[in-house]
């Protein structure tokens, strides 16, 4: 057994330092990717109750006209589920406004449709629930 020569292991802390940065790199640019997508523009579409000549009531879905805030609002969430596996990924995430992500984690606006549609950033919609 003399001789044997292993390399140590790096420490536990740069280890842990390292999958850090790559996780906040990996963030970084599927948050790019979800600005670029939407142009700045926060990407939340209502479907707004309207009363159209001919048509009586029916519902139109209206995308919000404001800003995108900075943040991204991610529609796979949970305790500890944020920036995990598929969390981290442009297509599970919205470029909202300040209002819009307030409202939608106030319960203000609720996501429509199946739970495929409802945590796919291509196809969610929202709607308003009445107090």
């Amino acid at each position: 057994m003399t001789g044997l020569r292993f390399p140590k292991p790096a420490p536990r802390l740069l280890q842990q330092r390292a999958r850090a940065a790559d996780l906040a790199r990996r963030d970084r640019a599927e948050s790019d990717q979800v600005h670029a997508r939407s142009g700045g523009r926060c990407e939340v579409i209502v479907h707004t109750p309207m009363v159209l000549a001919g048509l009586g009531r029916v519902t139109v879905p209206v995308q919000c006209p404001r800003r995108a805030a900075p943040g991204n609002h991610h529609l796979l969430g949970g305790f500890g589920r944020r920036n995990r596996g598929r969390s981290i990924l442009a297509a599970h995430r919205l470029a909202v406004c300040a209002r819009c992500h307030q409202n939608i984690t106030g319960h203000v606006l609720v996501p429509c449709g199946t739970p495929a549609e409802r945590e796919s950033a291509y196809r969610v919609t929202y709607r308003e629930v009445s107090t």
